[in-house]
């Protein structure tokens, strides 16, 4: 478990002449619940800058102190193995003007926490070593897109009790506003608030990677694709078929160039049933499984700039999930019925291990072009 450096973290209870005011049980809870939020993101991971960062978060990732209500948040962000801790210290919350919130990726969630000018200031350290100065108008917190911890509700809650606790607001205006954060509308609240903290819903961050797993280009999880992480690698032919009711009757090809047979699950009216459509086998093994997407099969028709924009998602996709580039090369595949069958190839590999996005455009002699799309998981290890 990660430890926040020791000068900075250590939490102190100290109670002062004002702890009448404070009510240090709510303070806790709360700071607890957003560190608690955070961690729900620990390994996920996001691009920035063209480089794709997992997160990490330390217990005490957000914690205010007692003696003087100032908060501090910690991230670790690794890039390549190079680990990064952005530490932000004496944060003073009552001084927050907005929260902007939108995500990041599909299963990520960023909040920024805005403050005026010259107020933020992140220490960036790598070893124990600071390596840089970050003057930010925001603090950045992060949770998981399933985690049902309200970043927005605790936030504006530690605003309202830290207004109280320096003398700002009443016990009665705090409850009050407790109650119309439940009740009312957000823009019925802000409108009876409009010297409270602002509530702005933002745009998706245009980022390459729309969806990131844990662990990104770990081996072990290499092949754990959502398409056949629930389908056995390594047996037979007659072992798939029994096991997999599916590929009872299959289309059995070769391959003469490696030697590899393509099992096909069988067609009707040229429809391919269900996504998952095939198996490879080499020497007598399962090596791998393939899956159409979506495209020509099903009869969708998109034009050229929505096939891109789904292809460029799925791409993304695989990107984030496994935390590096692919190499990319583009066929003609001669096609019965169309007048051209262009297919871009996309490869993920590692340690003989490969995942491939295939997106084929085929221009139909009859007019009208389909698109079509199929992704494939194989382990040569496994012929060996």
């Amino acid at each position: 478990m990660k430890q926040l450096l020791p000068f900075s973290i250590y939490f102190i209870s100290v109670f002062t002449a004002f702890s009448q005011a404070v009510d240090y049980e709510k303070l806790d809870s709360i700071t607890s619940n957003i560190s608690l939020m955070q961690q729900s993101a620990n390994n996920f991971g996001f691009v920035e800058n063209d480089k794709i960062y997992s997160l990490g978060f330390p217990e005490d990732n957000f914690h205010l102190y007692i003696h003087n209500l100032l908060a501090t948040h910690a991230v670790y962000k690794t890039n390549n193995g190079k680990e990064l801790l952005f530490l932000t210290e004496k944060i003073d919350i009552t001084k927050a003007n907005h929260i902007v919130y939108g995500n990041l990726t599909p299963d990520l969630l960023y909040i920024h926490l805005y403050f005026p000018d010259d107020l933020i200031k992140t220490k960036v350290f790598e070893n124990g070593e600071i390596v840089d100065f970050l003057h930010l108008k925001y603090i950045e917190f992060y949770k998981s897109v399933e985690n049902n911890i309200s970043a927005v509700s605790n936030i504006t809650a530690l605003y309202g009790l830290l207004q109280k606790a320096s003398g700002k607001i009443t016990e009665e205006v705090l409850s009050q506003e407790r109650k119309d954060w439940d009740q009312l509308t957000l823009a019925a609240y802000q409108e009876k608030y409009p010297n409270w903290i602002q509530i702005i819903e933002g745009k998706p961050k245009k980022v390459k990677a729309e969806v990131v797993a844990s662990n990104p280009g770990n081996v072990e999880n290499f092949m754990d694709f959502m398409y056949f992480k629930e389908y056995r690698l390594g047996l037979t032919e007659d072992e798939v078929k029994k096991t997999y009711p599916a590929f009872k009757r299959v289309y059995k090809t070769k391959n003469e160039t490696d030697e590899t047979f393509d099992y096909s699950i069988a067609r009707k009216d040229n429809v391919y049933q269900g996504d998952l459509i095939g198996f490879y086998i080499k020497n007598n093994r399962t090596i791998g499984y393939y899956a159409t997407i979506f495209g020509v099969f099903d009869r969708i028709v998109y034009t050229d700039e929505s096939a891109l924009a789904k292809v460029n998602e799925i791409k993304s996709d695989l990107i984030a999930k496994l935390g590096f580039e692919p190499t990319e090369k583009i066929t003609e595949t001669p096609t019965a019925g169309y007048i051209s069958n262009t297919m871009t190839t996309y490869v993920w590999e590692k340690n003989d291990k490969m995942i491939a996005l295939y997106y084929s455009k085929l221009v139909n002699a009859a007019g009208g072009d389909y698109f079509y799309f199929m992704i494939s998981s194989i382990d040569q290890n496994l012929a060996r």
